[in-house]
């Protein structure tokens, strides 16, 4: 072996240059150099003896040292990184499929269907698109192009006019619930409260389909009953028409020969004549009052009140 100067081997430099709080001065160095200037990693330490003045060197190259560095380094990057693979490709399905669900349960909301009985023009222009997830996909992107275009107006200071209350009222009137569509239920293996839920909420369409349907047969009952009532109506004022047309001449002849023996009475001198007047003129009174009691009787039982008529001779005391 060649000699060499102490400078080109740090390691053997420091032995005799430094001092290590260590047993015979021993320490190492991972990243360095022999004198040949080679990378090398080396461990050095002083003899413990007086007779000479020695440094055991004991060194082994760069890339053998670092060789189970590296293949721990790529053992540990490689369990990083092939769980993270792992994860992200079990992660996506698994979360759709969790996710499955609610986004039925979601798109069966959106798809609302027309009650039945009600036609499809009844609706506003904004939901004349036929029932679907597209028919609202399409109405959130034009509430979003809108929405967009309200907050760009408000920056630049621009209020938009509201709607009075009127024009709200009319445009609620215009407007009408739909009911929501059923959801796919398929066959479950395990039940969680997705399950129960979408079953809740078919139940609840169906349920509301058969209020619908129930609701439009009791209004056409109550329109035929309101029919049937209209007619009864009309006929009872033609009755009571045709009644009081019929009457009025019974009503007219007492009250003719009252008048009419009441003119004669007036025109009369002698009491005789007078006094047979008077009686023809109680008697139509008499009969007059008759054909009022009945009437008032009559009308008595049509409206269910009672009514009384107070009886009174005035002419007796002219007999």
């Amino acid at each position: 072996m060649e000699p060499f100067a102490i400078e080109k081997f740090p390691a053997v430099l420091d032995s005799f240059s430094k001092r290590f709080d260590t047993v015979n001065n021993a320490s190492s160095m991972l990243s360095t150099h022999n004198e040949q200037n080679v990378p090398v990693a080396v461990g050095f330490a002083r003899t413990n003896t007086p007779l000479v003045n020695w440094t055991v060197v004991v060194e082994q190259a760069k890339s053998e040292t670092d060789a189970p560095i590296s293949t721990l380094r790529n053992i540990i990057l490689g369990c990083v990184f092939g769980t993270a693979g792992l994860f992200i490709i079990f992660i996506f399905p698994c979360a759709h499929l969790s996710v499955m669900p609610i986004r039925r349960l979601k798109a069966a909301t959106e798809k609302t269907v027309a009650p039945p009985g009600y036609e499809d023009g009844y609706y506003d222009c904004d939901d004349d698109d036929s029932p679907g997830s597209g028919a609202i996909s399409s109405r959130s992107q034009r509430s979003k192009r809108d929405g967009l275009a309200v907050a760009l107006l408000k920056l630049v200071g621009y209020k938009p006019k509201e709607k009075s209350p009127s024009e709200h009222e009319r445009e609620s009137t215009r407007r009408s619930f739909k009911i929501p569509g059923k959801v796919d239920d398929r066959k479950h293996f395990i039940s969680d409260e997705l399950t129960e839920l979408t079953q809740t909420f078919n139940d609840m369409s169906d349920e509301l389909v058969k209020q619908y349907s129930s609701l439009d047969q009791k209004v056409a009952e109550r329109t035929r009953e309101l029919e049937i009532s209209k007619k009864a109506a009309e006929a009872a004022n033609e009755s009571k028409t045709l009644f009081i047309a019929n009457i009025s001449h019974e009503l007219k002849t007492p009250l003719n020969g009252i008048l009419g023996m009441c003119a004669v009475s007036m025109e009369e001198t002698d009491i005789t004549r007078i006094k047979q007047s008077l009686k023809t003129l109680y008697k139509s009174g008499d009969l007059l009052l008759h054909l009022l009691e009945d009437l008032l009787s009559f009308s008595k039982n049509q409206i269910g009140q009672q009514l009384a008529l107070e009886e009174r001779e005035p002419y007796r005391s002219l007999c």
